[in-house]
């Protein structure tokens, strides 16, 4: 067997069949000799950018498996947007049969499985469900179009602050209270006759309204020339 890594969404072709992955080659292929079930098998991750990036095993008689991961950013607020990959949903979506039952071990299989294990390998030889009609289509105009971004998981963002992640994302500045008002007030004591009301629009917006269209008070000081 060997295994080789891949960026994913660098391809430049759609996907046909639902359990392929297609990207660009950023190491050589590594031959691992005969592999057997539980051993252990330790990689290096490589040197590149921010991405979805995944194995691809290759063994005899052309059997071939995937092993996508998400590849973090350095410093998390490299770029002031962050993609987030749905690994949980993933996982939620995966009808992989853990324990050979002849089950899938997911909800949307039998409303008796309440929790799945994050780490177990995807159907469809190791490719995330959907993954060839939501994310590749995605990814491939993200890195077409040059947009340059800090990709994560579900996890990741499970794991960080949340203002400690928005900070990283955008200026502090944005982050701090206003003080300048940026929303319009609604007069104090202000009322609108219940034969006015419509029921379909917020009050807030209907009072905001009847403000704008009422007739500003005669100010004495101004003069008209």
């Amino acid at each position: 067997m060997s295994v080789q890594f891949f960026h994913a969404g660098t391809e430049h072709q759609d996907m046909k069949p639902r359990d392929e992955m297609y990207g660009t080659a950023v190491t050589d292929a590594r031959y691992l000799g005969t592999v057997r079930k539980a051993r252990a098998i330790a990689v290096s991750i490589p040197d590149s950018p921010s991405g979805l990036y995944f194995a691809k095993l290759t063994g005899s008689g052309h059997r071939v498996g995937y092993a996508p991961f998400v590849l973090r950013p350095r410093r998390l607020g490299e770029n002031r947007v962050a993609v987030v990959l749905p690994t949980l949903a993933w996982q939620a979506y995966n009808f992989h049969d853990d324990n050979g039952d002849g089950q899938a071990d997911t909800w949307y299989a039998s409303p008796k499985v309440k929790s799945v294990i994050l780490g177990r390998p995807f159907d469809q030889r190791g490719v995330p469900p959907n993954y060839k009609y939501y994310e590749q289509p995605f990814l491939r105009w993200l890195i077409a179009n040059d947009k340059e971004v800090d990709y994560l998981a579900q996890s990741d963002v499970a794991a960080a602050n949340g203002r400690k992640l928005a900070a990283a994302i955008q200026p502090a500045h944005l982050l701090r209270p206003s003080r300048v008002r940026d929303r319009p007030r609604v007069r104090r004591g202000r009322r609108l006759p219940q034969s006015r009301r419509k029921p379909d629009v917020p009050l807030r917006e209907q009072l905001l309204l009847a403000d704008r269209h009422q007739p500003q008070p005669h100010d004495s000081r101004r003069q008209v020339a």
